[in-house]
């Protein structure tokens, strides 16, 4: 009787702490990057990345509940284990001993640097030294952000990709780097002009999963077989180069 006891109390603690184990659903992290994801009119997510998830998660068989978080609690919840599946670049700045990471990519993303009309033109990150940097604080920039703060003259820190051609405007002699799908969103939205633009590389954007998620070595394995035999649904290799 006592063990029975014992074992209901230790089951409502771990369906207390460990939601999932109730649930089954895959808890997806997205932040506002339209038109990759963002929460409509009705708080619902939507988007290319969102669309994306939906149909991976569909093909391999497990519910899914989205979770619409701010750019800076995006890196909390993922080393907090509160979220169990997003989309990062390979080199982020989320411990890897924590992920699993798809092989094949999801999107590709185009980094793109933006200056005022009259600054001194840039072509390649290397020039970005010592230089007035405005960085998105939740990005990693392929691995990049480390050796950007260390060798820019100023950094700037902004939350999304609005607050940072915001910053641009207001300022001088300042480099803005952003990827470029969401960055011509913005500007199209609030007619940005007199503005110039080099683009600096090109990174994937891969499916990443928490390790503590049930089965995920298995999930993983399905969504890297989806990910690999679909042909028309993710699109993975062009959609931020036009």
């Amino acid at each position: 009787m006592k063990c029975v006891v014992i074992y209901k109390y230790l089951l409502v603690f771990l369906l207390l702490c460990f939601p999932w184990l109730s649930s089954a659903k895959l808890r997806i992290a997205y932040v506002d990057v339209p038109p990759y994801a963002y929460q409509d009119t009705n708080q619902k997510a939507n988007g290319l990345l969102i669309d994306a998830f939906r149909e991976i998660t569909h093909s391999v068989g497990e519910d899914a509940v989205f979770l619409h978080l701010p750019h800076r609690r995006l890196i909390d919840f993922i080393e907090q284990r509160k979220v169990d599946l997003w989309a990062g670049l390979n080199n982020s700045r989320v411990n890897n001993e924590l992920t699993l990471v798809s092989k094949t990519p999801l999107f590709v993303m185009e980094l793109e640097v933006y200056w005022k009309a009259g600054t001194k033109r840039v072509n390649k990150l290397a020039d970005l030294n010592n230089k007035n940097l405005i960085l998105i604080s939740s990005y990693s920039y392929g691995g990049n952000y480390s050796s950007l703060v260390k060798n820019a003259k100023k950094v700037t820190s902004v939350v999304d990709h609005e607050d940072g051609f915001d910053k641009l405007a207001s300022g001088d002699n300042e480099y803005l780097l952003v990827y470029k799908k969401i960055s011509q969103r913005v500007i199209d939205k609030y007619q940005i002009t007199n503005i110039e633009k080099s683009s600096l590389s090109k990174y994937n954007l891969y499916a990443k999963m928490s390790k503590a998620y049930p089965n995920a070595e298995k999930i993983m394995k399905k969504i890297d077989e989806f990910l690999l035999n679909s042909n028309n649904t993710i699109k993975s290799n062009n959609v931020d180069s036009d």
